[in-house]
């Protein structure tokens, strides 16, 4: 059994990642929550401010060295949004 999750992206002043379930990919059986890290490579500077939906980001890390942002989050298979400025 899988599940299939469709990631999209697109940048103006912020970058913002969408997140949305192929419905027809849910299974019987499936967990209602996923944990999700989210990599993001080629970030410039440490982000101003990080949303999921309408709520601050609680766990991020930002590795300055590698250029990399890291962001952990629950996510409960509905349409998301991760806006990073």
């Amino acid at each position: 059994m899988y599940e299939l999750l469709n990631i999209s992206a697109s940048v103006s002043d912020e970058l913002v990642i969408e997140l949305a379930r192929d419905m027809p990919s849910a299974y019987q059986g499936a967990p209602t929550q996923r944990q999700i890290t989210l990599l993001v490579h080629g970030v410039e500077q440490l982000p101003k401010q990080i949303t999921i939906g309408q709520q601050d980001a609680k766990q991020w890390a930002y590795d300055s060295q590698k250029r990399l942002l890291t962001i952990d989050f629950s996510w409960d298979h509905q349409a998301q949004r991760v806006r990073i400025k």
